[in-house]
């Protein structure tokens, strides 16, 4: 029992002369890293706790900071992390960069978007020839090599305020539609009066 005492004792002096040579920051760092563990602690969970992708962020994130500060980083982690292996600690971390490095974009879903130039083709097409319909100007592209469906003919149409076939026919069979293509080719015949 005088062992234990004194085993007690001894180890209470040499955490009072670790404190005083702490700064501040080292010690706000531990008590949030502390205060970490014993949340995990009062939780009713089996032993080895599970921990959440953000605890473990928490912990890897104070620890990390906590051996910026100081020499020997699994050391300083087996000083103030009790629940977990400190070379646990540094996985995580390691863990952490491999995932923020490696992390790949999802591909973009859907059809590539139209060009200019083809969205420019499909509309001097559509104007050009007032009796093609979607089908047509498909069937038109897919001669000059372009794959484009019906619903994107419609939808590059639509944006640029050509009606479809039918309404486009009714407005282009005029006479005076169809010498406004070629009034700048022919003279006027009032002209010479």
């Amino acid at each position: 029992m005088i062992f234990f005492l004194l085993a007690h004792a001894f180890s209470m002096l040499l955490d009072l002369i670790w404190l005083g040579r702490q700064t501040p920051q080292d010690k706000d760092l531990e008590i949030l890293l502390l205060r970490q563990q014993l949340r995990i602690l009062q939780r009713k969970q089996p032993h080895p706790p599970r921990l959440s992708r953000w605890e473990k962020l928490t912990f890897v994130v104070l620890g990390r900071r906590l051996t910026d500060m100081a020499n020997s980083a699994r050391t300083r982690l087996g000083q103030v992390v009790f629940l977990f292996k400190p070379e646990t600690v540094l996985k995580w971390h390691r863990e952490l960069v491999r995932r923020k490095w490696t992390f790949r974009r999802r591909a973009a879903r859907g059809r590539p978007s139209v060009s200019l130039d083809i969205e420019a083709l499909i509309t001097r097409l559509a104007t050009e020839n007032s009796t093609w319909g979607y089908g047509k100007l498909e069937g038109e592209l897919l001669k000059l090599g372009y794959d484009i469906g019906r619903s994107t003919i419609r939808a590059v149409l639509k944006r640029s305020h050509i009606p479809p076939a039918p309404e486009r026919a009714k407005r282009g069979s005029t006479w005076r539609s169809f010498l406004g293509h070629y009034s700048g080719a022919l003279p006027r015949p009032d002209a010479g009066l």
